[in-house]
């Protein structure tokens, strides 16, 4: 193949190669898939062009290895509790509970009355059980972020040719 041709070719196919990637980062935070930004920046692309072969291949890197779990799903079964613990905790989900629970606690005599922190850590674990519990009965749906954003980009490349 031509040098300029292949050249140019390499730099068509990095920009199809960066759409995908904008599309699956996009779609992961439509979906709500972020949280700490992990799965953002493990969403990479690799081009690789021979004489005979241009391919590009999209995939989520080490840094996020659940990323797979959430592309594809996953069959029923007990995770374990201290990821869900931790992201409960950092999206804010338990927050009517924990609310919920400190207002029934104020009502105890002071004595009596437990810590907030100790509330809001009993709160924060009885979602978390409560959604590895739902994880154990019915698995998860998959999100398939990265077939997606390869379905986005082509359809707007068959739009322009």
């Amino acid at each position: 193949m031509n040098n300029i041709i292949q050249q140019h070719l390499e730099r068509i196919l990095h920009r199809i190669a960066d759409d995908i990637k904008t599309n699956a980062i996009s779609l992961v935070e439509d979906e709500k898939l972020v949280l700490s930004g992990t799965l953002r920046a493990a969403v990479d692309t690799k081009v690789h062009l021979t004489e005979k072969t241009a391919k590009i291949t999209v995939f989520v890197g080490d840094k996020a290895k659940y990323g797979k779990y959430l592309h594809e799903g996953i069959k029923p079964h007990m995770p374990p509790i201290a990821p869900i613990r931790e992201w409960v905790r950092r999206k804010g989900i338990a927050k009517d509970s924990i609310s919920a629970a400190w207002n029934r606690a104020k009502q105890s005599p002071r004595t009596q009355r437990p810590l907030k922190r100790d509330v809001e850590s009993r709160a924060i674990d009885s979602t978390a059980w409560a959604i590895a519990i739902n994880m154990k009965k019915k698995g998860r749906d998959p999100s398939p972020f990265l077939k997606l954003a390869v379905q986005m980009t082509l359809k707007r490349l068959n739009q322009l040719v």
